[in-house]
């Protein structure tokens, strides 16, 4: 079964009954499906095609081995309660026995297609297709809390089939049309809860349009490290798999090109901003982006998912590189009020974090004094590095390690502090 060209379950049980009827040589086998709580309603349905027939199950968790723009093998793996699957079981029987023989050796089992399909509301929104597997390792496995916990009756244990398979390709089944209208589409709010409600948006802007898009877990991961060498901007974003074409067309686009030095990725601009319900307090402006790494996997919590303590999420991992980073900072100008730019002034700012919940109401206020103003800040957390003993390498023969400053590290919301982000994106 797939759920290409938004087939429902509904519609495969009755092709697949006909299919047994008429024709009678083709083994069609569809498991019953189990309920699980699964974040975003986005269920991996897999299709196996062996040589002695069909069969398709519904497979809580699934990771890919590798991103899809990775010059490298094709792998995937899965992840559910054990059940009946005759032909799959059959596939890890024949794997098994021929374990030792010659790479070369080929027997009934040994090689099948997978279509994994992604489906929400009974419609497939996103479909790998895997061709040319085969089983290469797979384990039975009692999940449980580590603890005794496991042996009350609400919590429990989950017995299940862990399977890596390794396939010769892996197509991104993406003929859902591009649009070209050239216009921004929003996807909305996620519907996740965030602290202080700071939420980030990013808005891909592409040839033929735009997306904008909110992300529950966003990274940047270089752009502002001091260095001799030429630092890249890369950031990261990860969010509950949804389809969204012009980025998918973008991944999609990485996967083609992925090895080939005489092709062309897609390039497009990224902004990224941190709001909440009343206003933007911080953004970035990043520049001839390309994707570097994007894969779907699957975020579990041992056997909680399968006993119904908890659930299940797939989720779409994306880092994108880019050669251009401008910090936007939304307030600097405003705290200068009416007093002409090429006066020199001196600015004040203070923020106070409004969720703190330190032990004996322990407040970390710091001030930081700088040419053009003075501003104090509440971080919700506060980390200073060893005072009398820290050093670095100096990667000399004669001073292998050097004695340096302190440093502070501080940590919190995204907040309203213009003057540190100026000095910052300086």
């Amino acid at each position: 079964m797939t759920f290409k060209n938004t087939k429902n379950i509904a519609l495969f049980g009755i092709v697949a009954l006909f299919a047994l009827a008429s024709i009678g040589v083709s083994n069609v086998h569809a498991e019953e499906n189990r309920e699980y709580k699964i974040v975003g309603d986005v269920q991996p349905v897999l299709t196996f095609t062996f040589r002695d027939g069909v069969e398709t199950y519904e497979f809580p968790v699934f990771e890919m081995g590798e991103s899809f723009s990775d010059n490298s093998g094709t792998t995937f793996s899965v992840e559910g309660t054990v059940t009946d699957a005759p032909l799959l079981h059959k596939a890890m029987d024949e794997a098994y026995k021929y374990r030792f023989s010659n790479a070369a050796f080929d027997h009934q089992m040994k090689y099948f297609d997978v279509d994994v399909d992604f489906v929400k509301e009974g419609k497939s929104i996103v479909t790998l297709d895997y061709n040319n597997c085969r089983i290469d390792n797979y384990q039975v496995e009692t999940l449980d809390s580590n603890e005794y916990e496991s042996y009350f009756k609400e919590v429990g244990f989950a017995v299940v089939d862990k399977i890596d398979f390794v396939c010769s390709g892996l197509d991104l089944d993406n003929n859902s049309k591009i649009p070209r209208n050239y216009s921004l589409t929003d996807y909305g709010d996620s519907g996740f809860n965030f602290a202080n409600n700071m939420r980030t948006f990013v808005t891909f802007s592409f040839e033929n349009g735009a997306e904008k898009i909110q992300f529950p877990v966003f990274n940047l991961n270089s752009g502002y490290e001091e260095s001799s060498e030429n630092v890249v901007a890369e950031f990261q974003v990860e969010g509950v798999l949804d389809y969204y074409p012009l980025l998918f067309d973008a991944i999609d686009r990485s996967t083609q090109v992925s090895g080939l030095s005489t092709a062309s990725n897609i390039d497009f601009d990224a902004k990224v901003e941190f709001s909440n319900t009343e206003s933007t307090l911080r953004g970035f402006d990043l520049t001839s982006c390309r994707v570097s790494d994007a894969q779907i996997t699957t975020k579990t919590d041992k056997e909680e998912g399968f006993t119904g303590k908890s659930g299940f999420v797939n989720v779409l991992q994306s880092t994108f590189t880019c050669s251009g980073l401008k910090g936007l900072n939304m307030y600097y100008d405003s705290l200068r009020g009416d007093t002409p730019t090429w006066k020199t002034t001196q600015f004040t700012n203070e923020y106070v974090e409004p969720i703190q919940n330190t032990d004996g109401g322990l407040d970390v206020i710091s001030t930081f004094t700088f040419e053009d103003g003075i501003e104090t800040i509440e971080f919700s957390m506060f980390k200073q590095s060893q005072v009398l003993s820290i050093t670095e390498d100096t990667n000399t023969e004669t001073v292998i390690d050097k004695a340096t400053y302190p440093t502070i590290e501080f940590r919190g919301i995204v907040g309203d502090y213009p003057i540190l982000y100026n000095h910052v994106d300086k």
